[in-house]
């Protein structure tokens, strides 16, 4: 039989490094509700997020869903119960429409890119921009005309400079899921984990 020629697809590094180590509590959302437009998207929402817990949130309707992550990020108010967040914990956000980071920007990706990283040199981002498959002159393309795929590679790269130590995205780029709380972090390279542990009450 012959062989079939190696692969040269070549893959982005990634891997989250926590900036500390999360406490036992990580999130507990209580009776979160919230109307738009005379539709309520979100009915006394509750759930608890433990220490070793991953979570998939399923809804049929996905502007619920999205309407949760936003409560829970802080973008918007419920109009009714609470999200309160573990005193360590500190979250990073996969949104699932990440347009506004990009469209009305001006900035080339180094200059993007160092608004989210502590060590500010250009060597450093430059050296982190090639392990996500940025290289040569690319780190200076304006990034409001970045393809879909580049996008979603700074927004990983975002998360990753963050030193979160709870991750959370929505939408079924990332995963197959609707939405997934992994509420761990790894410093290996390896994919974006979907696995779910329980479900929380659905939206």
């Amino acid at each position: 039989m012959e062989e079939l020629p190696a692969s040269g697809r070549r893959y982005p590094w990634v891997g989250f490094k926590a900036n500390r180590e999360p406490g036992k509590d990580r999130l507990f959302v209580t009776e979160v509700s919230k109307t738009v437009d005379g539709v309520k998207l979100l009915d006394k929402v509750s759930f608890i997020v433990g220490k070793d817990d991953k979570i998939a949130v399923v809804g049929k309707n996905e502007l619920a869903v999205t309407m949760l992550f936003k409560i829970l990020m802080g973008e918007e108010e419920p109009d009714s119960g609470t999200v309160k967040w573990g005193a360590s914990i500190e979250p990073a956000y996969y949104p699932k429409d990440h347009g506004r980071f990009f469209d009305d920007c001006e900035y080339d990706l180094i200059d993007w890119m160092r608004q989210f990283s502590e060590d500010k040199r250009e060597s450093y981002l430059r050296t982190f921009l090639g392990r996500m498959l940025f290289s040569g002159d690319d780190v200076y393309k304006p990034v409001k005309v970045l393809s879909g795929g580049e996008r979603v590679r700074c927004m990983l790269s975002r998360m990753m400079l963050s030193g979160a130590n709870f991750l959370s995205t929505t939408g079924s780029r990332l995963s197959n899921t609707t939405s997934c709380f992994p509420a761990t972090t790894t410093s290996s390279p390896r994919p974006w984990p979907t696995a779910s542990s329980r479900s929380p009450t659905p939206a």
